[in-house]
């Protein structure tokens, strides 16, 4: 892989506060040209457009930022309630409890 014909992208996706669906960060690699990468030990080829996205991970997103009302409507829709939750002073992590819903 030539890493000087990606760019590593970081990207923040805000979303309202008030919905249902998280802010979140997504990462990935953009092709800056048309190009093909091999793996010689899998044997493998794989053919980029110049733009084409490579992601780091299944799906666009990999650090969610849930607010609590998010949390909560996240648990609604799923069939559970928020048991309990917990945040640090700063409010910038925390752990959330659910509990099925009879």
């Amino acid at each position: 892989m030539d890493s000087a014909k990606f760019e590593l992208v970081t990207d923040f996706i805000e979303k309202p506060a008030d919905g249902d669906c998280p802010s979140y960060v997504m990462g990935y690699w953009r092709s800056l040209a048309a190009q093909r990468m091999t793996f010689r030990k899998l044997g493998l080829n794989l053919d980029f457009h110049s733009g084409e996205k490579f992601f780091f991970t299944d799906g666009p997103n990999w650090s969610c930022k849930w607010n609590l009302h998010q949390i909560r409507r996240l648990a609604e829709k799923s069939g559970f309630a928020l048991e309990d939750y917990w945040t640090n002073e700063a409010e910038d992590y925390g752990t959330v409890c659910f509990a099925p819903v009879p």
